[in-house]
């Protein structure tokens, strides 16, 4: 598995360059070789007209003739020696790189220079004969028909001679060895092959280096992943590309946030679960052990006293009492806070269900002689929920707001209806909440230490919460020690 993928991108690249090497390469000398045969053709059909151009000047210099172009002589019957053709050409020989032979018409000689060996017509290939009679007919033509009496592969290029009527009385051959121009083909090759061979020796490198930072990154990450496995979340790949990797990079870093996130809410929860479960068992371990206490005192008889009898029965039926209200209020939290508990909402009037809550605990208000002040200003605000979920709210807030206020106190409630939002606002004139408390009165189990609280449960508030955010109510609390609380719920339109 290590460095498997930067082995497979090094055999990639070095597969994609011996290809790409072999086809170039390939291309280039088929191209090289025909482009130089070409121009060494090319070359011979010059050096041959200017052969055949130099032959006649000298021809026509002897005979006193300096008429016509390519003219050997005026008489087409006359016959030249091949002494004088072999001096001639062995001296054009020199100053060129082949073999001069003329073929005179007349006499159907082939005249060889002094570095040839004797060529007879009549030996011809029939395919020399049929080249030779073209030239005779005024066309230049190459070959390599020659090869076999000249005993080595040749190309040759044939032109035709013209006297000063501008008729063809001989021709000029000129044979070069192929071997000069393969010489010269694989030099080119040899050139390319070095070439190709450093250019692939140096991409090779140059592609081990880049499969190895293209790999770096993805170690990072691998590393990252595998450290995210192990539980530790403070790691991260530092990888910044603006490509696909940096991508990766990017999304792996932000699932390490998210489970670090995760992480820290899930110690959160735990603790919080494990601060329940002592609350929980702290509040009904103490009505239960006094409860207790009292059974065993009134089944020993330890109390005799009719009148303190009475009383034990009082406390004992106010800590079941209390009892009951924590469950129930346990109960309905651990409902409301379970995500598959829906409840049925259908379309009701909040002012109607405020009025009602007012109404149910207007009794409450009479011992302390507290003043209600609410002002029924709006009438109608409809909205989709559940009538006694929303009703249950109010009355544990205005409820709190009576336990917590003075006697001969007044509770506020204002509404606000504006275009972005319904308001519903209780103020209390109460003790107040401290300001480091505020974030902490709706969690389970949290309550005042002030007296007039010994009989509350700590869950209210926690079920006040769940209500409100089951109805995408907002909470807000505003308090301020000695002046009093206000609990405002927004609702947004």
């Amino acid at each position: 598995m290590k460095h498997r993928i930067t082995k497979k991108l090094i055999l990639y690249f070095s597969i994609l360059l011996m290809l790409f090497t072999l086809i170039t390469g390939g291309l280039f000398v088929y191209s090289f070789a025909s482009r130089s045969m070409d121009n060494r053709i090319a070359d011979l059909e010059v050096q041959a007209d200017k052969i055949a151009e130099t032959l006649t000047s000298k021809r026509q210099s002897n005979n006193g003739h300096g008429q016509g172009k390519h003219s050997l002589n005026n008489h087409e019957e006359s016959e030249i020696s091949d002494e004088e053709y072999a001096n001639d050409i062995s001296l054009l020989e020199a100053s060129i790189q082949g073999n001069i032979w003329v073929i005179d018409r007349n006499s159907s000689l082939v005249h060889v220079g002094h570095g040839g060996h004797s060529v007879n017509y009549n030996d011809l290939p029939a395919e020399a004969e049929g080249l030779i009679e073209d030239a005779f007919s005024g066309e230049t033509q190459s070959s390599q028909s020659f090869s076999s009496i000249i005993d080595t592969p040749t190309v040759s290029v044939v032109t035709p001679v013209f006297n000063n009527n501008g008729k063809v009385v001989a021709v000029v051959l000129l044979h070069t060895e192929l071997s000069s121009i393969e010489s010269g083909i694989k030099d080119g090759i040899f050139i390319l092959a070095v070439s190709l061979l450093i250019s692939l020796l140096f991409v090779l490198i140059l592609s081990i280096v880049l499969a190895c930072k293209f790999v770096t990154p993805l170690k990072k990450m691998e590393k990252v992943t595998q450290t995210l496995s192990e539980g530790d979340y403070s790691v991260r790949t530092d990888v910044h590309q603006k490509d696909e990797i940096g991508s990766l990079a990017l999304h792996i870093d932000v699932l390490a946030e998210k489970l670090d996130e995760s992480e820290k809410y899930m110690s959160q929860v735990e603790q919080s679960r494990k601060d329940f479960m002592t609350k929980i068992a702290h509040e009904l371990r103490t009505p239960v052990t006094v409860m207790r206490g009292s059974l065993e005192a009134l089944k020993d008889g330890v109390i005799t006293d009719e009148d303190k009898i009475q009383d034990y029965y009082k406390q004992m039926l106010s800590d079941s009492i209390h009892l009951e209200r924590m469950i129930n209020d346990l109960l309905e939290l651990s409902r409301l806070q379970n995500p598959d508990y829906a409840i049925k909402k259908e379309c009701v009037n909040v002012i109607d269900i405020l009025s009602d809550a007012v109404r149910s605990l207007r009794p409450l208000t009479v011992d302390k002689n507290i003043n209600i002040n609410y002002s029924q200003k709006e009438s109608i605000f409809e909205m989709d929920a559940d009538y006694a979920r929303l009703r249950q709210m109010f009355i544990i807030v205005l409820d709190n707001a009576i336990k917590f206020s003075p006697e001969h106190s007044q509770i506020s409630i204002d509404v606000k209806n504006t275009d972005k939002e319904f308001r519903i606002s209780i103020r209390d004139q109460g003790c107040g909440i401290e300001e480091s408390a505020l974030k902490n009165i709706f969690n389970k189990f949290y309550s005042s230490d002030a007296k007039s609280n010994s009989n509350g449960s700590g869950l209210g508030l926690a079920i006040v919460k769940e209500i409100a955010e089951r109805h995408n109510i907002e909470l807000d609390v505003d308090s301020k020690v000695s002046l009093g609380t206000t609990v405002m719920f927004n609702i947004k339109k």
